[in-house]
């Protein structure tokens, strides 16, 4: 495409299918920067304008909405996912405890792309997996345990391949629930987990177990320092 725009500026197809692969790579801000090129190139009242102004308003709205995502203290509204990336069979076992481990979990999923799905293959993959516990008190938080560290970044998952399988970790050392509820009487405990997949800047797909943890707004874990 670059080397079209360069030989052919003004070839108003090859800015428009440009535009298209942009977002279904995941990127959202090239493809409105190119719809915006578009713009300035295509005649007054022609059906490439009418095209231009119609998805850069358009693509504002995604991005206000996957702002919000990012941002808002609020849970995202799931019905509106595209799901070009789904979350499929996701499950936790747990596994026996040894002298330095109390408690450890593992959870697999397959993510794959849905059938006809307009994903470029070229999409960055990141899941955010957060584990949950609940205390005595019957409050829910992101886990103190030791955890595969969020987001898992998969990279271009998907060009060469229709599905892959992701692992994460909950392991909890010997000593660890005492820390957290010191004392006699219940402890700290495992409560559950939510994942949340995106392509490039959008929100793909989301699960979790239970369920009522995606009524949470996405944690993003504090970056290492």
């Amino acid at each position: 495409m670059n080397q079209i725009h360069q030989s052919a500026p003004g070839f108003l197809p090859a800015h428009a299918e440009h535009a298209r692969l942009l977002e279904a790579r995941g990127d959202l801000d090239a493809a409105q920067q190119r719809w915006t090129q578009l713009l300035g190139l295509a005649p007054e009242g022609s059906a490439f304008r009418a095209q231009a102004v119609a998805q850069r308003q358009r693509l504002a709205q995604l991005q206000s909405l996957q702002t919000q995502i990012l941002r808002s203290a609020e849970a995202p509204d799931l019905s509106i996912l595209p799901r070009h990336v789904r979350i499929l069979a996701p499950a936790v076992q747990k596994m026996p405890a040894d002298a330095d481990i109390a408690e450890m979990r593992v959870l697999n999923a397959t993510l794959e792309t849905a059938p006809g799905a307009p994903l470029f293959k070229e999409a960055t993959i990141q899941v955010f997996i957060t584990f949950y516990d609940i205390d005595p008190a019957g409050q829910i938080r992101p886990t103190r345990a030791i955890t595969t560290p969020s987001p898992v970044v998969l990279g271009k998952a998907f060009a060469d391949r229709k599905g892959i399988a992701l692992e994460a970790t909950y392991v909890v050392p010997r000593g660890l629930r005492a820390q957290d509820t010191p004392g006699p009487g219940p402890q700290t405990a495992y409560y559950g987990y939510t994942l949340h997949a995106f392509a490039g800047q959008i929100l793909q797909d989301a699960a979790a177990k239970p369920k009522k943890l995606l009524d949470l707004p996405i944690y993003f874990p504090a970056p290492t320092p």
